[in-house]
């Protein structure tokens, strides 16, 4: 799961560390922890718990008029965490990518039956998956659908749309038929909805080992950083298309891309995903029957062209309230509060830089830099 409570991270995990690199975990240290914990909340992500003594690198901000001077110094100070006052900007390191992983080898996906006397042979009636698969802009496209409105299982693949989005489904057929030995059918039903079948066993498992299961265990696959750029503009353009909308709203000054999904996995990694592409989501939740989460990227960073969203956005002044400068996007922070704390808190030892990013807050043995992607407590 994504992102890990810190108390289950392993060593050998790899961790997001300040300079935007992956790295090693060599140890976890777990500690007794009695008294005071710090809930501090930035604009823009969920809440985070720290003991006050964690030392965290953030930029030091008075107060709401004071941001274009703290925005032209950037001064970065490391501070222990009961030092952080409200208008303090928490840091995100901007993941570095690469483009290294350009193909899937599908050998694992491929079924094979076996006699009495042990030996393996192929089913004659499978439709056999291509040897590889290239990671191009129309396979993120398929991805991102699949992400959004797509189920797997041992029959195939399907996607649900609908009844309107004749132009979705049909790229979407169009896409299988050209990269798959697959039959696909297209079922009109009621209440407006249309569903487009894939059969083959073994493009739903590995649809279902790539993206997830159901839409709770729905996720990007470890690789994602490291694929190409036009895979990646695919798969969010489609995975908004499909699940996502845009609105107005007066306090954003302009408009607001946003994303639901039930799978917090699937929302970390995409709010992790959208920083690396350059942009400066925020990250949210609501409980409603079950955990809803929204990412969100606010007008005015150029979102609506890389999505092929058209935004008739008038031009918005620029704001200084989430801001980035290429290597890091920085969170101001809106309230800090504490509560009484019973228990086992840890820390991690990692490679190289020594200090690691958890769920809304960057930290290490004794350092932190900024907003966390592994749970703190």
């Amino acid at each position: 799961d994504y992102p890990k409570p810190i108390k289950e991270v392993k060593v050998g995990d790899k961790v997001l560390t300040s300079s935007g690199n992956y790295r090693n975990v060599n140890a976890v240290i777990p500690s007794h922890h009695s008294g005071r914990i710090l809930k501090i909340k930035a604009d823009g992500l969920p809440f985070i718990k720290l003991t006050p003594n964690h030392k965290i690198y953030h930029i030091k901000c008075k107060n709401s008029l004071d941001k274009k001077r703290a925005i032209k110094d950037k001064i970065i100070d490391l501070q222990p965490a009961g030092l952080l006052k409200k208008y303090d900007y928490l840091i995100y390191p901007i993941p570095k990518t690469s483009e290294c992983k350009n193909i899937i080898k599908t050998d694992e996906y491929k079924l094979l039956g076996r006699n009495q006397f042990g030996a393996t042979f192929k089913h004659k009636r499978v439709n056999e998956l291509p040897p590889e698969i290239s990671l191009d802009y129309n396979f993120g496209l398929l991805s991102g659908y699949y992400l959004s409105e797509g189920i797997s299982n041992s029959d195939g693949i399907a996607f649900c749309f609908h009844t309107k989005e004749v132009d979705k489904y049909s790229l979407v057929e169009q896409i299988l038929q050209n990269r798959f030995i697959t039959k696909t059918r297209v079922n009109h039903n009621t209440r407006n909805r249309t569903i487009l079948w894939a059969t083959g066993a073994q493009l739903g498992r590995m649809f279902g080992d790539l993206f997830g299961k159901g839409a709770k265990n729905k996720k990007l696959p470890e690789w994602i950083l490291e694929s190409p750029k036009e895979f990646r503009r695919g798969l969010i353009e489609s995975l908004w298309k499909g699940d996502g909308c845009l609105w107005k709203r007066k306090e954003y000054n302009g408009l607001v891309f946003e994303l639901q999904t039930v799978s917090k996995s699937l929302a970390y990694q995409t709010f992790n995903l959208l920083i690396a592409q350059g942009f400066r989501p925020t990250l949210a939740f609501t409980q409603r029957k079950s955990m809803v989460w929204r990412v969100r990227i606010n007008g005015g960073q150029n979102f609506g062209n890389f999505v092929g969203i058209e935004e008739n956005d008038q031009k918005r002044k620029r704001s200084f309230r989430i801001w980035s400068d290429g290597n890091n996007v920085y969170y101001p922070i809106s309230k800090i509060g504490e509560e009484n704390y019973n228990g086992t808190v840890y820390d991690l030892n990692v490679d190289e830089e020594h200090n690691f990013c958890c769920h809304s807050l960057v930290k290490n043995s004794g350092e932190g830099f900024g907003i966390p992607i592994i749970e703190a407590l």
